[in-house]
């Protein structure tokens, strides 16, 4: 009868032990051991939307931005760019690449007012929040959001640092 009782605790304790680690891994996973936002952003004023700027021409996007100065031309062979023209706008604020005449690679400078949240980097471009598809302390990452093929904000001191969107072009 003994063997049984202590059968029947070694089946409790692996049943406790097991449900024990599965609520740590499920903690784990859903962030609960990551460091979270303590407070989320109340109502983030979006710089501009991004939809104003990605795919447009120079003129389209100098109605936005105002004038801005030819810095370079930007190379990269797996968009294809031999030459394509690289502009910054307002002190260079803004940075962006024309791809095919259109404004694909753009980035945004100068945002270490915002916080480094989702609602933030996402209300900064006029885009709603959304979970990254990848994220670190660091970065965050979000691919395909918004019909834009990746969107990546870099942190620095628990700020955003700057954002880059990759509009269409690979």
């Amino acid at each position: 009868m003994e063997d049984s009782t202590n059968e029947g605790m070694s089946l409790w304790k692996k049943i406790l032990i097991g449900f024990v680690l599965l609520v740590f891994t499920a903690n784990i996973i859903d962030g609960y051991f990551i460091k979270h936002d303590s407070k989320p952003e109340e109502g983030v004023k979006a710089l501009f939307s991004i939809k104003e700027i990605s795919g447009k021409s120079i003129t389209d996007v100098e109605k936005i931005f105002g004038k801005g100065h030819l810095e370079s031309k930007w190379k990269d062979k797996k968009s294809g760019c031999k030459a394509c023209p690289k502009y910054l706008y307002q002190g260079g604020k803004y940075e962006v690449i024309f791809i095919d005449k259109v404004a694909d690679r753009i980035t945004i400078n100068k945002l270490n007012d915002y916080e480094f949240t989702n609602k933030a980097i996402m209300g900064i471009i006029g885009l709603s929040e959304a979970t990254p598809s990848f994220q670190t302390d660091f970065v965050k990452r979000w691919n395909f959001h918004g019909g834009y093929r990746e969107i990546m904000a870099f942190e620095e001191k628990n700020k955003v640092n700057y954002i880059l969107i990759l509009s269409k072009a690979p």
